[in-house]
């Protein structure tokens, strides 16, 4: 998606030439196509809450199919105060967009979900974090659809090696999802993996999806960056170290496939909708205590979604949108 607009904003924006409010807002009241474009991007991405209000309204006013995609795929509801409600109209009232309390009445409950941390069932607090997402079977059905047809044989970070040596390592498959993708399932996803820690979503790289049939594995490894070439070097000096790791189990109709940690004596058994989540970094250090495995599937399929947390935000990530 490096021909979209959402990223010549971006561009624009690292090379501090990002077009004004009024100018944005013109260009997605006009334009049906980057308002689902921005609607996408601010789901997956943003924490601005005055953006996800205002991007809301240029949908809805669009009437937009990605925004009833997004009504009927969003699973958090939200009771709506009126103190809350006035909250969102200052906040609109703040920005160029002119809209009618209708408007904002209609929009405040899906606004309200999208922009309150959640507080996720957390099932385990040690070196592994465990919580359930409001992840829903349907959605998670969604998601595997998608992915599935699209999947690809397994890439190691930084290598360029033969089958044979990267079969010795994991042998499952993946598919890369784009960071800019105009895929409002996508942007759910990313979202709700984040809802309980809102504010580490613009440090996220693109998610990743897995799957793992009868025998397949993901050995022994860890999952920071480790410096081992110049190249290697300069991307981390631009995008971060990748310090913070979120697995969301999209299926647990399979026998084995436990993921493991080895130094932690740890051992999770998939449940769809659960996040499994840890550190690579300790005092600022890469830690080889976090190496973990996915074990082997004995019967059936895994699925899961990962995302990867640098330390510092990824720029496809930003908001198009300044206060």
């Amino acid at each position: 998606m490096h021909n979209s607009r959402i990223f010549e904003l971006l561009d624009a924006k690292h090379q501090r030439q990002l077009p004004s409010q009024r100018e944005v807002l013109d260009e997605a009241l006009k334009s049906k196509e980057f308002a689902q474009q921005w609607l996408c991007h601010a789901i997956s991405s943003s924490i601005n809450i005055q953006e996800i209000a205002i991007v809301l309204l240029v949908a809805k006013k669009h009437a937009l199919d990605v925004y009833t995609e997004l009504l009927a795929l969003w699973p958090i509801q939200s009771e709506v105060s009126s103190q809350q409600r006035n909250t969102l109209t200052e906040i609109i009232t703040r920005s160029p967009l002119a809209a009618q309390q209708k408007e904002l009445d209609s929009i405040a409950p899906i606004w309200k979900s999208l922009v309150e941390q959640q507080s996720y069932e957390c099932l385990m607090n040690d070196k592994v974090t465990l919580h359930m997402s409001k992840l829903q079977s349907n959605l998670a059905e969604k998601l595997v659809t998608y992915a599935q047809s699209r999947l690809d044989p397994v890439e190691l970070y930084g290598r360029i090696e033969s089958r044979e040596k990267r079969n010795n390592v994991r042998d499952n498959e993946q598919f890369i999802a784009d960071i800019l993708s105009s895929n409002m399932l996508l942007s759910v996803c990313q979202r709700l993996m984040c809802m309980h820690n809102l504010a580490q979503l613009p440090f996220a790289e693109p998610p990743v999806f897995y799957r793992y049939r009868d025998g397949q594995q993901y050995k022994w490894h860890c999952d920071y960056i480790v410096p081992s070439n110049p190249e290697i070097r300069k991307e981390l000096a631009f995008f971060g170290q990748r310090i913070a790791t979120t697995i969301l189990n999209l299926t647990d109709n399979f026998d084995g496939g436990e993921t493991s940690f080895k130094k932690w004596n740890i051992d999770v058994i998939a449940k769809a909708g659960q996040l499994i989540q840890f550190f690579s970094v300790e005092n600022s250090q890469l830690d080889p205590n976090s190496v973990h495995a996915g074990l082997p599937v004995l019967q059936g399929e895994k699925w899961v979604c990962t995302l990867w947390f640098r330390d510092k935000p990824y720029w496809l990530r930003s908001s198009i949108w300044s206060y």
